[in-house]
Formats: C-alpha cells, structure tokens, sequence
C-alpha cells in the first residue's frame, strides 16, 4: 500500500482538474489491458514489453495473498463474493486515493486485474 501511493513521484499539472483527470482516468474497460497485450505481441523493444508485462502480471499478483488471506482471517470471508466485494471496495479506495494524490492512475482496467489476482488467490485458498 505505501509503494503505491508514497513509493512514487507526484504528477505535476499546470492545467485545471480536467487535464488531471484526462491524463489520469480510464473509465473504458480493456483499453490499458489490450494496449499492454498489443505491445507484448508486436513490439520488440526489451523496455516495453517489461512494463507491459510488469503492469498486467505485477497487477494480478499484487493481489492474489488477498484472495488467499481474507478467508483464512476472516470467518465473515469465507465466501467467494463476500471476497470479491471486499476486494472490489478496497481497490476502488486505492485507485481513487492514487488519482486525489496524483500519484498513479485511476483505471479500471487495474481493478479487473486485481479482481482476477484475487479470484486466484481464493482459489488457491479452496485448494488448501
């Protein structure tokens, strides 16, 4: 949690709130997953395709302890909604808090893949 608000540099806009929003929002579902598949297919530069791949995969497993612990912890969370709707308000809070301190972005292409990372991670959970 401290890396991802505080373990970055602040975004710095002269603009208004607009441009803020413009240049730090996606509320379009797969548009940052398909661009980071586009580049893990057709680019050949090293440096992209790690932060393309860093991105999707580090999203996912950012998340999968999540999935596994809740339910261990937590006898109220042991049901596999009740996860992903605790899992869905927590990241929710984290993009917004990301995007009111401009440190990071508010996508919700990072809560689909976080969501993934936790339905992994429960599955992990039924498996042990």
């Amino acid at each position: 949690m401290w890396w991802i608000l505080f373990g970055r540099q602040q975004y710095q806009f002269d603009g208004n709130f607009e441009e803020a929003f413009d240049a730090l929002v996606n509320l379009r579902p797969l548009k940052t997953i398909s661009a980071y598949l586009y580049v893990l297919e057709n680019r050949e530069e090293a440096y992209l395709r790690n932060v393309a791949a860093y991105n999707l995969f580090g999203n996912i497993a950012l998340f999968i302890p999540y999935g596994i612990f809740l339910p261990y912890l937590f006898k109220r969370l042991r049901k596999l909604w009740k996860v992903l709707l605790f899992g869905v308000v927590t990241i929710v809070c984290v993009e917004l808090l990301q995007f009111l301190t401009l440190r990071g972005s508010c996508d919700i292409d990072d809560l689909i893949l976080n969501m993934i990372g936790i339905f992994f991670g429960y599955l992990m959970y039924l498996l042990t």
